[in-house]
C-alpha cells in the first residue's frame, strides 16, 4: 500500500510540474504576440 501512495504522490507532482510548465510557455507566447 505504501509503495501505491508513493507512486500517485510522485504522479500527481509530475502532473502538477507539467501543468505549471504548459501555463507558463501558454503565457509566455501570449506576451511575446502581444
Amino acid at each position: 500500500m505504501a509503495d501505491i501512495a508513493i507512486v500517485e504522490t510522485r504522479e500527481r507532482v509530475l502532473a502538477g510540474i507539467l501543468f505549471t510548465g504548459a501555463a507558463y510557455l501558454l503565457f509566455s507566447m501570449q506576451d511575446a504576440s502581444s
